[in-house]
């Protein structure tokens, strides 16, 4: 099977540096050797960091000793949440198949109308036909582009350029347009929706950084725009030159807005949120000068209101000194540009071959690997046609029909008595974590009891939502039966469905409760829990509760060690470092008193200062960043600590089969370069630190395994980091 590659001299380069580094780096491991001489821990997680001479004793390396068994026989080296993502992926191929069985009465009961699932069916195999089979869309070659870029091409006033750009005929299949228009819960009150006025963040380019200082990356972006650019116009009929003028006036018009907005790269969450202003229409239109907001606005499905929300004003009040007609072709070559992008992999083989090839966004299975494979003669037509539904699933349905997937995959392996027993487990934890709370003497009592209000008062989504999304108003036409539909017309229909259902609820009263699947982030079907500080939710989700994460009868202290620490994590994450400034509301407020969050900070900072002393890999030329991975840090040391906290309510608990099965969730084996990633971008501690530097700080872990001063699982309680 072959491989999309970029073909360009800078990044066959750039590939040959990496394999040399790559070479290089495993060189360096040494089992037994992998964080520093004097350490009695190891990184672990680095495939050949152990062998079957290692000798490591659980009072000194806990997450190695308890994980050496796996570590030294694992073919594949993937820990259960790997395991369970890759149940989760077969899952949701099945679907694609047709091959999922739904019990009628447990939709019901679970809320899913037989109408809307049969419609969600449909949708998913509609939509799968458009895109797996291929001489479908063979025989309509790259046509269906065509109209998409004649109603750029043909536009010749502002007022048209609105028209289109503004979505008003669904021809603008990327989306763009200088100012985005978002729907989002209003920051202060969060009690009704408010339409967010934005700058445009999407550059030909990925970041606008790349137009202030273009790096190697950035070249070879550069290389693959212009060369799909060049493949669809060209075969359009675009001469060389029309198409070299469209690129170049593309980039000089990006290059504008890059300069006057703020870097994404050094701007914070909190600061961006702390930027934004409200005002009147009249004082937006003021604003905005000769850029048509107002128009904008009507044409985009938003009902009149009395205020909206700007982000960045002075990048509003600039595109209006842009928005002129000595600046339409410009405009004009950036929407061609990036929509270019967004219909290349919608097209026929060869331009989807095209698209893989520059961008190299797919997944391991491409369109041309799916293709081979169906020359081969031997090959079973089931394995076939699982072959077209994976390529079809991960490069199509998971990005523009995660809602439908998600419906029917709750509908088929949910249950409302999962949902009631995670949400009893929930509760329970959230009892013990109030109690907790009380009990910290850091705090004044009006923290505690303002902590305590902001617990009593977090969203809980556990497995599935209360109710669904109707997804029967959206239609488009297949491809059987002489209906005559296309990927690129199908893409369009969805596109415009889900941005005016967001856009319609501008004006309305926020329903804290609402979980809408297909929005970005809040899938049930992926392998993950999280907490939402806009929303103060802690999110549960489906996914995280397959079989290798939990079970009904599994013995309870695993119950507690894999899906407790989970949800204690999570709700610790509305009192890390990030979230304790958001409100009970989720707005960015101030709720502590001074002096409280100084004692928080003194905390936070010791928690840094340790982390800041270890060494992740090898030869490390920089200490671990304490600063980065903090947040995730604290919410691990207070989800373990609620945990201990129920413990100690159980007889005869399981201290010892509790702690192991922690170590044993976070077992893992990558590669070093892997690793050496993840410690420089993830802003989780990495799996052994997760494991070691978690356990040593609770009496109970020493009481279990006798651990004393001189092991190397052994803290100094007056020198314990635990935040909460």
């Amino acid at each position: 099977m072959r491989k999309k590659q970029l073909h360009c001299p800078l990044a066959l380069l750039m590939a040959l540096l990496m394999l040399l580094s790559s070479a290089s780096a495993l060189a360096d491991v040494k089992a037994g050797q992998t964080v520093s001489s004097d350490s009695k821990w190891i990184n672990s997680d680095i495939t050949g960091a152990v062998d079957e001479n290692k000798v490591v004793s659980l009072k000194d390396d806990f997450h190695t000793a308890v994980n050496l068994d796996w570590l030294l026989t694992t073919e594949d080296g993937e820990g259960i949440f790997h395991k369970s993502r890759r149940l989760l992926h077969d899952r949701k191929l099945s679907i694609v198949l047709g091959e999922t069985q739904i019990d009628s009465a447990n939709a019901d009961a679970i809320g899913l109308s037989s109408q809307w699932l049969e419609h969600d069916l449909k949708l998913v195999q509609t939509f799968s036909s458009l895109s797996g089979e291929w001489e479908y869309r063979n025989a309509y070659g790259i046509e269906p582009a065509r109209p998409f870029l004649e109603a750029i091409s043909s536009i010749q006033t502002m007022d048209e350029l609105s028209v289109f750009m503004f979505n008003a005929t669904n021809m603008n299949i990327s989306g763009l347009s200088l100012a985005q228009i978002e729907c989002i819960a209003d920051p202060e009150t969060q009690s009704t929706y408010i339409a967010v006025i934005k700058p445009n963040s999407r550059f030909s380019l990925t970041s606008q950084d790349e137009y202030l200082s273009l790096s190697s990356t950035g070249h070879i972006r550069r290389f693959g725009i212009d060369d799909a650019v060049n493949y669809l116009l060209g075969k359009l009929g675009y001469t060389n030159s029309e198409i070299t003028d469209i690129l170049h006036k593309c980039y000089r018009f990006e290059g504008r807005l890059a300069a006057n907005m703020k870097s994404a790269s050094a701007t914070k969450t909190v600061d961006y949120l702390q930027s934004g202003k409200k005002l009147t229409p009249d004082e937006l239109a003021s604003l905005a000068g000769s850029y048509p907001i107002a128009r904008q606005l009507e044409l985009s499905g938003v009902q009149p209101q009395d205020a909206y929300l700007v982000f960045e004003p002075s990048y509003l009040r600039f595109i209006g000194s842009l928005y002129q007609p000595r600046y339409l072709e410009e405009i004009k070559a950036m929407l061609i540009v990036h929509n270019v992008c967004e219909l290349l992999p919608l097209l026929d083989e060869a331009a989807y071959d095209k698209a893989a090839e520059i961008f190299d966004s797919l997944s391991s299975l491409s369109k041309s690997e799916a293709g081979d494979s169906l020359e081969h003669g031997e090959k079973k037509l089931a394995d076939k046609r699982k072959d077209i539904a994976e390529f079809v699933f991960d490069n199509y349905l998971a990005h523009y029909l995660p809602g439908p997937i998600d419906q029917i995959y709750v509908a088929a392996y949910c249950t409302p008595q999962l949902k009631a027993d995670i949400r009893t487990l929930i509760d329970e934890i959230i009892d013990y974590y109030r109690a907790m709370i009380m009990s910290v003497d850091w705090l004044s009592e009006n923290a505690r009891k303002a902590t305590v209000e902001k617990l009593d008062n977090m969203l809980i989504r556990c497995v599935y939502p209360d109710s669904f999304v109707d997804y029967t108003g959206l239609t488009f036409k297949g491809c059987r039966n002489n209906e005559g539909g296309t990927l690129p017309a199908a893409v369009a229909a969805i596109n415009s469905f889900h941005r005016q259902r967001n856009l319609a609820k501008v004006g309305q009263t926020v329903d804290r409760c609402e979980w809408d699947m297909s929005a970005p982030d809040r899938s049930t079907t992926v392998c993950n829990a999280f907490y939402a500080p806009m929303e103060n939710s802690i999110n549960i989700l489906a996914g995280f509760l397959t079989e290798n994460m939990y079970t009904p009868h599994m013995p309870y202290e695993k119950l507690l060690a894999i899906v407790g620490t989970t949800i204690g994590h999570e709700i610790t994450h509305a009192f890390d470092t990030q979230g304790y400034r958001f409100d009970k509301n989720g707005n960015l407020n101030p709720w502590w008193a001074v002096a409280d969050v100084s004692a928080f900070d003194i905390r936070a900072r010791n928690l840094v200062k340790y982390y800041n002393t270890l060494t992740a890999y090898p030869n490390a030329f920089l200490f671990y960043s304490g600063e980065k991975v903090s947040g995730e840090a604290i919410a691990d040391m207070g989800g373990m600590k609620c945990m201990l906290s129920i413990a100690k309510a159980k007889p005869d608990f399981d201290y010892e089969l509790f702690f192991k099965t922690y170590a044993q969730m976070w077992a893992v084996q990558r590669s070093l370069n892997d690793e050496k990633d993840y410690a420089s971008n993830d802003t989780h501690p990495l799996p052994y630190l997760r494991t070691n530097v978690t356990l040593m700080q609770f009496d109970e872990f020493c009481q279990t395994f006798d651990i004393q001063p001189g092991d190397g699982m052994y803290m100094d309680p007056a020198q314990r980091i635990n935040v909460w």
